[in-house]
């Protein structure tokens, strides 16, 4: 641990972080927000704007908190990639 010393705290804040996201390397059937709007690359409030609130995306409620399961994830995904392959076929033609 004495490496971490030497660590500024944004690198600190860094690394924090870091390590709540390795759990992420395990698949799992549900996901908090945090999680899963790191599993599709946006922030959280991308996430809400974008796919949570105009019903886009499932959700699950748990002892008062939302999930996201690791289908919808999937989905969304997949979705994104088809619609960047017909994005871009249409430009190329």
């Amino acid at each position: 641990m004495e490496g971490k010393k030497n660590l500024t705290p944004f690198e600190q804040e860094a690394l924090k972080l870091y390590k709540s996201n390795l759990r992420l390397t395990a698949p799992r059937e549900l996901y908090t927000r945090v999680q899963a709007a790191h599993r599709l690359n946006v922030s959280v409030n991308s996430l809400d704007d974008e796919y949570v609130i105009p019903y886009k995306m499932k959700i699950v409620i748990r002892r008062g908190k939302a999930f996201i399961p690791h289908a919808e994830i999937k989905r969304v995904i997949r979705e994104e990639l088809e619609k960047n392959i017909v994005h871009r076929k249409a430009v190329s033609n």
